[in-house]
């Protein structure tokens, strides 16, 4: 799998045919006189409310329904329906993220990013209706009604300094703006993971996510903004002072995935905190892909076998946080505990201390929790996030009048 098609999160194809008119007996609302047909695949992997995304392009899709005007967003409902067409879910969640700016006569393209929601089986295929009409045919619609479950609270003082604040289902994430890392993660329970705070060194400051040289929570190494900011997706780009290093972090419900865009030299990505919110040697473990499992009181290096993900966790406790590289490569990764007070792991760090070698851009990594620690069934979570879906993109209908 390339970047490219992890970001895009997609296989995609689609025919761009001459109008097809379809009749109103299998259209959800006659009110609306366009849509287009999306079928997922969840190619061979069992999923468990998977986020999709989509490229669009509404200028196309009007002109393939045969509509004049320009593209009214309120307008926007995807619904679910079974082999029969009939809908099953008519609450989709979903949101459209827009290509930049656009003047309000043209119309748009970008994003749809929606959640194929509960249970999708490995060989199963869910289809969807995406209904949409103009501007000029609005007919005083409201929009979608979408439950927020990635909220960002700006301008919060955290462990002394200006962050955002991302709650989610699955954690609660703090992100230092100017030191451009998350400098807590906290778990359904309120528990921090990663436990930064300013000074005592491996008791507080060194630690944070993912520590990759400008990215490093209590610096003042960059600026932060939020690009996106949607009821299932917030994005989070930072840029360093001189221009050099840049990221994205896209946020959904169950998992946080950094995109790093721009580099000025090699790199490692860290993980420095405390497994379920403190440390203890005779209790902390992390696990490989292998399915290796080893007490913190081991250090160890070397390249973890393809897939490139681990996991770390606390005996006591049925809920793992777990990091994933999406792009395998032979580098060195290393694990050792510090001082009895926090775990240090790197996707390309080398042994004992300190070299970096990952030099690859774009790269994609993800880091999450869990709500499990036996390895089949953390194993089929990370997989659920890691592995792309094949998405097919039919070719607009409109209503028959």
């Amino acid at each position: 799998m390339t970047t490219r098609d992890f970001l895009l999160a997609t296989a995609i194809s689609g025919n761009i045919l001459s109008c097809a008119t379809q009749s109103s007996s299998h259209w959800w609302n006659q009110e609306w006189r366009a849509r287009i047909r999306i079928e997922v695949s969840a190619e061979g992997v069992n999923r468990s409310n998977k986020p999709v995304e989509v490229p669009v392009d509404f200028s196309s899709f009007l002109e393939q329904a045969g509509l004049e005007g320009s593209l009214d967003e309120i307008s926007l409902r995807l619904m679910e329906v079974d082999k029969k067409n009939v809908v099953v879910d008519d609450m989709v969640p979903f949101q459209f993220e827009k290509d930049g700016d656009y003047h309000p006569a043209s119309n748009a393209s970008g994003r749809l990013v929606f959640i194929c929601t509960n249970t999708t089986q490995s060989a199963e295929k869910r289809t969807y209706d995406l209904y949409f009409d103009t501007v000029e045919n609005s007919g005083g619609r409201t929009p979608a009604r979408i439950e927020t479950m990635v909220e960002v609270t700006d301008k919060i003082k955290h462990e002394g300094q200006e962050s955002f604040k991302i709650a989610t289902p699955a954690a609660t994430y703090y992100y230092h703006k100017a030191g451009a890392g998350f400098a807590s993660m906290e778990d359904k329970h309120g528990v921090d993971w990663i436990g930064y705070r300013p000074g005592f060194e491996s008791g507080g400051e060194y630690r944070g996510i993912p520590n990759l040289w400008k990215f490093h929570p209590g610096q003042d190494s960059c600026i932060s903004k939020v690009d996106i900011r949607g009821p299932i997706r917030a994005r989070i780009r930072s840029l360093s002072l001189d221009g050099k290093w840049e990221c994205i972090w896209d946020i959904f419900p169950d998992h946080a995935r950094m995109s790093l865009l721009k580099i000025n030299d090699t790199y490692w990505f860290l993980y420095e905190g405390i497994p379920g919110g403190s440390l203890e040697v005779d209790r902390d473990y992390n696990v490989l892909s292998t399915g290796l499992r080893r007490s913190i009181a081991e250090d160890w290096h070397g390249d973890i076998p393809a897939p490139e993900w681990v996991y770390f966790g606390d005996d006591r406790i049925q809920r793992v946080l777990y990091l994933v590289h999406h792009e395998d490569d032979t580098h060195s990764d290393q694990f050792w505990q510090m001082r009895g007070e926090m775990v240090v792991f790197g996707f390309g760090r080398e042994y004992k201390c300190c070299g970096t070698y990952m030099d690859r851009v774009p790269a994609c990594f993800t880091v999450g929790f869990a709500e499990d620690s036996v390895f089949f069934r953390v194993e089929s979570q990370i997989n659920n996030v890691r592995r792309p879906l094949s998405v097919w993109l039919g070719t607009a209908e409109r209503l028959q009048e």
